[in-house]
């Protein structure tokens, strides 16, 4: 399949797929590469809960792994429930197409204050490659 390991966003090397409970930069920092097309693809497969439950997640890049500016490249639809409830896990994820124009890239992700949302990963693949349910 299209995932590279070498493109992962958040989580760890072994699973990209992280529980949110709160707003937060991303730890983890992907060299994409400049002037690269990419395509994300999010997905929330695990349950929505609080109150009003809302997640935004922004992609963004910088000239550097720990660069102090972060420009944003693009952002999701907020979502409001798990995929699973609205069965797109079986459709397929939320997908958006970028170009870079710095090498590395990171996620910020956003909760409403008493949201949670489980199983939530952002998966990178280049050009031309399909994502996978």
């Amino acid at each position: 399949m299209a995932y590279d390991v070498n493109l992962i966003l958040d989580g760890s090397s072994t699973s990209d797929v992280v529980d949110i409970t709160t707003s937060a930069a991303a730890t983890q920092y992907a060299n994409g590469g400049a002037n690269r097309v990419l395509h994300a693809d999010l997905r929330v497969a695990g349950t929505a809960g609080g109150t009003n439950p809302s997640l935004t997640v922004i992609l963004q890049e910088g000239t550097t792994a720990n660069a102090s500016t972060w420009s944003t490249i693009i952002a999701f639809a907020a979502q409001t429930a798990s995929m699973d409830a609205t069965n797109d896990v079986s459709s397929g994820p939320a997908s958006v197409t970028f170009r870079t124009s710095k090498a590395y890239i990171r996620i910020t992700k956003t909760v409403s204050s008493t949201a949670t949302f489980g199983s939530v990963s952002v998966r990178l693949r280049p050009t031309g490659e399909p994502a996978t349910p």
